[in-house]
């Protein structure tokens, strides 16, 4: 579970439902029949739609959270790459360097060997912390993964949630004069994102899946 949002109660014990909980209440709020019906009635009590949106939005933050670590290591080995390729680069120069601009250098106080061993050292150590992060972080190039996992991942269950509890496809009205959209299905899913702390458009991702929908009805 999300750490800022599990935490309740004066105990201080956390509530493995609290975003469960969360989203029930946003279920209740805009998927609420006007006569109630069983199966409201059973997701109020059993949770299960709401669970799996919640668990949605757990999963899919963690795989972001992994593939965030996974691109700062590939940057990190790709900075040190370069550190070491420029020192290897200036010690190669310096021992090309002929005897007059080493002395030109000396005489403005810089000691010469001195910075020359010292590149040899950093080119080596530089090195040496490539292999360590390469080791420790296991880098592997990720290939076509979706960075907007969360997101995704709640669209998907909040349209299997909509369609199971009122009978209808997912989709929204856009306003001619200003392309506003609206609709119960987009309220739905704005809400949903707010309290799972999901920063992406619900706009975008509606749209996204319900094109994936529409594709899967044609094949």
């Amino acid at each position: 579970m999300t750490d800022d949002v599990v935490w309740t109660g004066a105990d201080g014990f956390p509530d493995p439902d609290f975003l469960t909980k969360k989203v029930t209440a946003v279920i209740s709020k805009h998927l609420r029949p006007a006569d109630l019906d069983m199966k409201f009635l059973l997701e109020m009590d059993g949770k299960d739609h709401a669970r799996a949106i919640a668990n949605a939005a757990d999963d899919g933050h963690w795989l972001e959270e992994t593939n965030n670590k996974d691109a700062s290591a590939k940057q990190t080995a790709k900075q040190l790459e370069k550190f070491r390729a420029l020192c290897k680069k200036l010690v190669d120069h310096a021992d090309q360097m002929q005897t007059t601009a080493v002395y030109r250098l000396s005489s403005e106080g810089i000691n010469f060997p001195d910075l020359r061993s010292k590149l040899d050292t950093a080119s080596e150590y530089a090195e040496h912390a490539l292999s360590s992060v390469e080791d420790a972080a296991e880098v592997q190039e990720s290939h076509g993964r979706p960075r907007k996992q969360a997101a995704q991942r709640v669209t998907e269950c909040a349209a299997d949630c909509y369609t199971a509890l009122t009978g209808k496809a997912p989709t929204f009205t856009v306003s001619p004069r200003n392309s506003a959209v609206s609709g119960r299905w987009i309220a739905f899913l704005e809400d949903t994102f707010e309290v799972l702390n999901i920063d992406e458009s619900p706009e975008s991702q509606a749209r996204i899946c319900m094109e994936k929908n529409r594709q899967k009805n044609r094949d």
